[in-house]
């Protein structure tokens, strides 16, 4: 006598072939289209990771002629008038740093 599966394990056995080829086409699309959309990305981020750290690195050195230049000019006048001079040119820095970042964003 020849032995019948059952429809139970013919169905059990068809849903784990059609998984198993569902896993392999899912793979192979996610090698074919999803590296390659990531490949073509990729430079930009780069691109606008670099040049925002060119931007803070700039607002860094601001900052810091700001302290020197205001302390030199006008250390003679106070603590008040250094201290004026300073928010004053942080305001520019703080513009200058915000247009660099909006150049890198929109090229």
């Amino acid at each position: 006598m020849s032995e019948r599966k059952s429809p139970l394990a013919r169905l059990v056995l068809f849903i784990v072939i059609l998984s198993v080829a569902g896993t392999l086409v899912a793979g192979v699309f996610c090698f074919a289209v999803d590296h390659a959309l990531q490949d073509v990305v990729q430079p930009k981020n780069e691109y606008i990771s670099n040049c925002e750290g060119k931007c803070y690195a700039e607002s860094w050195q601001c900052d810091a002629d700001a302290k020197r230049q205001c302390t030199k000019d006008y250390s003679y006048l106070g603590d008040s008038a250094v201290k004026y001079c300073v928010e004053k040119y942080y305001e520019v820095c703080y513009k200058s740093t915000n247009s660099c970042l909006w150049h890198c964003e929109n090229g």
